[in-house]
């Protein structure tokens, strides 16, 4: 039987491998592993850090959105997002969570307003090492949010900052 810290770190651990299986498009095995992720859970939730239990329940909401989402099944990913509380999360990988969502659903104004609170929050795009990677996970899908979104004035400026990344990388 593990203890609490336990359940945790064996919870983290299958989030890591859901994650590694939903990248590859392995929608069945990341739904394993997502459901093992939130049987440890269940368990950590028992005796765990409250903080870290409000925290993951809304972590498993959006994980669970994107996973729905992919599969095809948009209002249960559309449920899944909304009983997620999103006002409490502050890191930049729990952000970038939401973005994918709202990117997957086509909630474009939405998710150019998370973006820009990322940057805004987090200096992500500002003074960044400009490579390659950096511009393909970070600018440009921005820009596509911003031009999906309608804003013209914005994607230009995101267009004009990947063109001066390309030259930099």
């Amino acid at each position: 039987e593990l203890k609490e810290d336990g359940y945790f770190n064996a919870m983290v651990l299958c989030i890591n491998i859901y994650s590694s299986y939903f990248s590859t498009k392995d929608y069945g095995e990341a739904r394993n592993w997502l459901q093992r992720s939130e049987d440890m859970f269940h368990k950590y939730e028992q005796n765990g850090d409250p903080r870290f239990i409000e925290e993951y329940k809304c972590h498993f909401a959006l994980i669970n959105a994107l996973l729905l989402q992919a599969t095809g099944d948009a209002d249960a990913a559309a449920k899944s997002y909304a009983s997620a509380d999103v006002s409490n999360l502050r890191s930049s990988w729990d952000k970038t969570e939401i973005t994918d969502y709202l990117m997957a659903a086509g909630r474009y104004a939405e998710a150019a307003d998370v973006y820009a609170q990322i940057d805004s929050d987090f200096g992500i795009t500002e003074g960044t090492r400009m490579t390659f990677d950096n511009i393909s996970e970070r600018l440009v899908p921005r820009y596509y949010a911003n031009r999906k979104a309608g804003r013209t004035a914005e994607a230009l400026a995101m267009a004009d900052k990947i063109c001066d990344g390309i030259d930099s990388a």
